[in-house]
């Protein structure tokens, strides 16, 4: 698990790194030198890679988080920059897979995406709060249980 994209200061880094490989970028172009526009672009392409992983990182929210609203407990579920990410299927205790990035909203909406399963589910609701009915579980569970039968 990599606890140190929790640490603002090395999301900060990322941004910082990727703004500069930019700047980078428009120096080569403004010069006209082609190869040099090559070797910004791939060290370009090296830091959105970072970027990516780091949206899809695995920060354990049972060591970090409080489940304040959250209809599930933490436990198997991780967050990177943007979503949480199933960490560990089988301990989530609730449909899904390995590598599943997933949010909710307030109004009880939600999306998925399960790259194991070839599944992306938006599900747009206004049901307020989000603790009213577990609607966000029982729809996993019917999606899960469709692809099974």
């Amino acid at each position: 698990q990599r606890q140190g994209l929790a640490d603002p200061l090395v999301c900060e880094a990322i941004v910082a790194q990727v703004e500069a490989d930019i700047e980078a970028l428009h120096v080569c172009i403004d010069e006209g030198d082609a190869l040099a526009i090559k070797d910004a672009l791939e060290t370009l392409e090296l830091s959105a890679y970072k970027i990516a992983e780091a949206m899809y990182g695995n920060v354990d929210l049972e060591a970090i988080g409080r489940p304040l609203f959250a209809e599930s407990a933490f436990v198997g579920v991780g967050f990177g920059l943007g979503f949480s990410v199933v960490i560990d299927a089988a301990a989530s205790k609730v449909p899904s897979s390995t590598g599943e990035m997933a949010w909710g909203g307030a109004a009880s909406t939600a999306f998925w995406v399960d790259p194991a399963e070839d599944l992306a589910v938006v599900f747009l609701t206004q049901l307020l709060p989000s603790s009213t009915h577990a609607i966000r579980p029982e729809l996993k569970q019917l999606v899960y249980q469709a692809l099974a039968d």
